[in-house]
């Protein structure tokens, strides 16, 4: 599992580092075990393995500038100090959730729910602590699997070498044709 995140990361940078270099600057730099311990014991549960190593070598993005992909939709990548705004928030909203969770339209038990990442629609994704995968859990009721943390991550790294990266700068004014060396 380490080395899957790993080696989807070293890709990861590498393109960057190669073709766009400006963006590399915006990965954060990874925790410590005592910042992974903090996020365990604010969640009262472990993290999965795939997404605690993803956490050591980087904690989120810095800007939305750089994004990440679900597949669907272009993400942020959650460092720790927003993960916990993202917890604050669900907490605060405990109720209203609860109801949409009788109403159908949120089909997990937000307990075991994790964001860690954000859509700049407003909606987050999630990681299920239970089962290890990631879900979007939208406004709009869309509550979508979208797989492991190291599927998504390993989609990114192949998504970028094979030249399908319009996703990821749709913050960027500059065409990437005239990106890439």
């Amino acid at each position: 599992m380490k080395k899957q995140i790993e080696e989807s990361w070293k890709r990861i940078e590498t393109w960057l580092i190669s073709n766009c270099p400006e963006l590399y600057e915006y990965i954060g730099n990874g925790l410590d075990e005592n910042d992974i311990t903090e996020i365990e014991t604010k969640i009262n549960n472990n993290l999965p393995d795939d997404y605690m190593f993803s956490l050591k070598r980087h904690d989120g993005v810095t800007d939305f500038k750089f994004v990440l992909s679900d597949g669907i939709d272009s993400f942020e990548l959650l460092r720790k100090d927003r993960i916990f705004e993202a917890l604050d928030l669900m907490q605060k909203r405990k109720n209203e959730i609860e109801e949409e969770i009788q109403e159908g339209k949120i089909k997990q038990n937000i307990d075991v729910l994790l964001p860690i990442g954000y859509f700049s629609s407003g909606d987050y994704l999630y990681l299920n602590l239970s089962t290890g995968f990631v879900h979007n859990v939208s406004h709009d009721g869309d509550n979508s699997e979208r797989g492991t943390f190291s599927d998504i991550l390993k989609m990114n790294a192949d998504n970028l070498e094979n030249g399908n990266f319009g996703i990821f700068y749709n913050i960027l004014k500059i065409p990437m044709v005239n990106r890439l060396k």
